[in-house]
């Protein structure tokens, strides 16, 4: 959507950070948000929105609780690196996402 929304394809989307924040740099500003989801949850619920989950077969699950105790900790030590250090994230991020690089 990121690039049909830059192309002028389409008008209309919703889409998740980063990817909104790509949008913002490659379009140099020119979008409207319309609904802040994350504002509009946060004053209804008094939490932020859960953007992202994970989910895993509950068979594979329960005969690999170790694997699933690593990944967990891990996802939590990222986010937790994620958040201290947004720029780098933001870095790391671009190529996957399709951002451009920030310098």
């Amino acid at each position: 959507m990121m690039q049909q929304l830059a192309a002028g394809t389409i008008k209309h989307a919703v889409l998740p950070e980063p990817v909104l924040s790509g949008l913002r740099v490659k379009l140099n500003g020119k979008v409207n948000e319309d609904i802040d989801y994350q504002k509009t949850w946060r004053d209804t619920f008094g939490e932020d929105l859960p953007q992202t989950g994970m989910f895993v077969n509950r068979e594979w699950a329960k005969a690999h609780p170790k694997e699933v105790a690593v990944f967990q900790n891990n996802y939590r030590l990222a986010l937790q690196q994620t958040i201290g250090n947004p720029q780098e994230a933001v870095k790391l991020a671009a190529l996957p996402f399709g951002m451009p690089r920030l310098h």
